[in-house]
């Protein structure tokens, strides 16, 4: 959900069963684009945090930043 220009996450959108998924910015059970783009706007600091920080450092170097949201775009692509 968008409100006041912030994106927020609720707790009625269910998570699939099973393990984690490195790249998985939402926690939604899928890696894709939309990860990426949560990453990009968190290192913009157009959000103040993501649902899955852990799951958002692909490389885990302790950042979660632009690499991040490359290798999960990667990730998505089938590619890694």
């Amino acid at each position: 959900m968008v409100q006041n220009g912030r994106i927020s996450c609720s707790a009625s959108s269910p998570v699939p069963p099973g393990p984690p998924l490195t790249g998985d910015a939402d926690c939604n059970g899928r890696v894709d684009s939309r990860d990426a783009l949560l990453v990009l706007q968190f290192e913009a600091a157009l959000l103040d945090s993501l649902p899955c920080p852990d799951l958002a450092d692909v490389n885990d170097d302790g950042s979660i930043n632009s690499v991040d949201a490359g290798l999960i775009k990667q990730i998505d692509a089938g590619l890694v």
